[in-house]
């Protein structure tokens, strides 16, 4: 069986008007969670993406080798926010094609035409309640899964209590998803989660300022289960864009292909590192957002063990 590992993404990202007013999504691109518009048709007559081949890394290989991509472009409109999904990619340099490709697909196709734009370094908006009242349901509508963290009651399956959108009030926010392939057979979702949290979520506490977001959806540990390995829901969209994808994140992505193939390939030495681990400082780094803290933890995890690229902390 092919455990990759790969990583896919599903970000949001808000959009704003000609008046740079970031203005809801609803009805300027369509698709549902249920129902996403898949787009890889799109990107195949803009890009050259061949039909009897799939990217990897820049390069086209063909279906059914153990560096292909897998999975669609897709778009659809979560809440009052744009969402976007790519393949899951073997490689860093894939990972970062495929977003550009997705963002560029969005915005040629769907975007340009309606004179509407990406609102780039935008985490959280707070919407008039006349603007989310006129969008009925859909503005109401937040997440189709239950989400679990890793630190809560194994009793209850670390399924975290559920909240609505009346919690959020008037706030709205994007988040940066990641999706892990791994072998789920040397490591339980919860821990792979944890590991997640010092390997990418302690190190993006540097560039990722969440505030009141941090309370909803980006506590530490967020994850959900997947057949392939994990969604990973701590981190916001902050990593969208260019800059930090050309500086920040493809060192931040090494930290994670190092955790995913250490799994697949020395669980042992891992399950070692991991039990050496405060993750009580893990925890309070992330949710505190505490950058002092962070330094302490991150020097903690590499002397378990924990790989780092020092381009992934500041």
């Amino acid at each position: 069986m092919d455990y990759g590992p790969r990583i896919g993404a599903d970000p949001e990202i808000f959009v704003h008007n000609p008046d740079k007013k970031v203005i809801p999504i609803c009805g300027l691109v369509g698709g549902t969670k249920e129902y996403p518009t898949i787009i890889t048709d799109m990107v195949k007559s803009l890009y050259g993406y061949s039909p009897e081949g799939v990217r990897s890394g820049g390069a086209i290989v063909k279906d059914g080798s153990s560096l292909a991509d897998i999975g669609d472009f897709a778009v659809q409109e979560d809440n009052v926010m744009l969402e976007f999904n790519i393949p899951a990619s073997p490689s860093v340099v894939g990972f970062r094609d495929n977003i550009s490709i997705a963002l560029n697909t969005i915005k040629t196709m769907y975007l340009s035409d309606k004179k509407v734009d990406y609102r780039f370094n935008r985490v959280t908006t707070k919407f008039s309640s006349t603007t989310l009242a006129s969008h009925g349901r859909q503005a109401l509508e937040i997440g189709c899964e239950p989400d679990y963290d890793a630190y809560s009651n194994p009793a209850v399956g670390f399924k975290r209590a559920p909240f609505c959108a009346m919690d959020l009030g008037p706030f709205r926010f994007c988040g940066g998803h990641l999706h892990v392939q791994y072998n789920k057979n040397n490591c339980e979702p919860h821990i792979f989660a944890q590991l997640m949290d010092c390997v990418i979520g302690v190190p993006s506490i540097f560039h990722d300022i969440q505030g009141r977001r941090r309370r909803f959806y980006g506590q530490p540990g967020l994850y959900r289960e997947k057949p392939y390995g994990i969604e990973y829901r701590t981190l916001s969209n902050f990593w969208l864009t260019p800059h930090t994808r050309d500086t920040w994140l493809p060192a931040a992505l090494n930290g994670v292909f190092w955790l995913a193939e250490s799994i697949n390939t020395q669980p042992d030495i891992l399950k070692e590192a991991y039990s050496k681990i405060d993750f009580d400082m893990v925890r309070e780094a992330i949710s505190s957002e505490n950058m002092p803290m962070a330094r302490k933890t991150i020097n903690q995890l590499i002397a378990s063990g924990i790989y780092f690229s020092s381009g992934s902390i500041g």
